[in-house]
């Protein structure tokens, strides 16, 4: 069997993108709504970040981003996928931007 060069592949982007135009054409076509459930904006997708990730980012430990978690006294905002734990870029932009500040007197928050 011929392998398929890795530029002639689709990305999961391009196969949602091209699924969502047939399940449009094919209610528009028809008259009718689609018999599918809407297509996942993979953009919400590829914001997420693993808790490994989200400790390199921030450059602390894997542990660190735990007991931040279940102490909930400290540490960004999380997902909970399942059992997975993500992080949304946005809420460590966010916990990253709550830490500025001006001196090291600065309480921040006020």
């Amino acid at each position: 069997m011929a392998q398929i060069p890795s530029s002639k592949v689709p990305t999961t982007a391009a196969m949602i993108a091209a699924f969502s135009t047939l399940q449009r054409a094919f209610a528009e076509r028809y008259d009718i709504e689609s018999p599918w459930p809407p297509v996942p904006d993979v953009s919400v997708l590829r914001a997420l970040v693993p808790a490994s990730q989200a400790a390199m980012q921030l450059g602390v430990s894997v542990k660190t981003l735990a007991n931040w978690r279940t102490s909930g006294v400290k540490g960004p905002k999380f997902v909970r996928v399942g059992a997975r734990i993500l992080y949304r870029q946005d809420d460590l932009i966010e916990f990253i931007s709550s830490g500025v500040r001006s001196s090291t007197s600065d309480k921040g928050g006020v």
